[in-house]
């Protein structure tokens, strides 16, 4: 494995090991970062995701009540981060954020989707790649389309106020 990811397998290993509830999450973290390392080998990639959903299996894991919400834009540095920045601090949800595009940021992935309770997509483009690449792990998740184009910058004042209009719409602010 390359150095990172067998870091992260390794922390994983030795949480694992104790068998208590808490440490299995974070084995489980830990697990899932490996998985998802792209330094690694497609051989190095699948072992670890063994051992996450080995992990994942033991259904001890500590259960989020916070609903999950996934932010999807195409470079992930501008919409779907900001989207994820003004509401990482609310205590009702877990908030993550990915671009469809492979020079992405943080490129959405399987993980992510899987993860998600409901999933915004920036522009309806955005939608329709979340849906062909994922579209089987998509039941019982809402997918919305906020219909914000790419003309803001990063934590800029209006595209705040155009986020909070429309994910109004869909959750509590």
């Amino acid at each position: 494995m390359k150095d990172q990811s067998l870091k992260d397998f390794a922390l994983g290993l030795s949480y694992y090991g104790t068998g208590l509830p808490t440490d299995y999450a974070e084995a489980y973290a830990w697990f899932s970062l490996a998985a998802n390392n792209p330094s690694a080998t497609e051989d190095e990639r699948q072992m670890a995701a063994r051992a996450r959903d080995t992990t994942q299996n033991r259904k001890i894991l500590p259960q989020s009540t916070k609903l999950k919400l996934l932010f999807v834009c195409s470079q992930n540095w501008r919409r779907s981060l900001t989207a994820e920045r003004i509401l990482v601090d609310c205590a009702a949800y877990e908030v993550a954020s990915a671009g469809t595009e492979d020079t992405a940021r943080k490129v959405v992935s399987q993980d992510m989707i899987e993860w998600a309770d409901m999933i915004f997509a920036m522009e309806l483009e955005h939608e329709q790649t979340v849906r062909q690449k994922f579209g089987q792990f998509l039941e019982g998740k809402k997918v919305i389309t906020l219909s914000i184009p790419d003309i803001y910058r990063a934590m800029e004042p209006a595209l705040i106020q155009k986020l909070k209009e429309q994910l109004g719409q869909h959750i509590q602010m």
